[in-house]
């Protein structure tokens, strides 16, 4: 997921081909599809590829709610 912040399509890519040679049955799982899916949407540019599915769309807003609350822990001092 660093990856994909940085927009940067080689770097995602080399990330995927890492982490399929890591663990060969990554390559099949949905989680794969999902990154593989991210990256090539980052390299067409289209942003209408990141809603497309709502699999992907629902776990993308779990992270973003998950950074939100981890932010508000941390702005809180008592």
């Amino acid at each position: 997921m660093c990856h994909l912040c940085k927009a940067d399509v080689v770097s995602i890519t080399n990330a995927l081909e890492k982490y399929q040679d890591l663990d060969p049955t990554f390559t099949g799982t949905r989680e794969c599809k999902f990154l593989s899916d991210l990256a090539s949407a980052i390299d067409e540019e289209d942003i209408a590829k990141f809603t497309d599915d709502s699999w992907k769309t629902t776990m993308l807003l779990r992270v973003k709610e998950k950074l939100k609350a981890k932010e508000l822990e941390e702005d809180d001092l008592t």
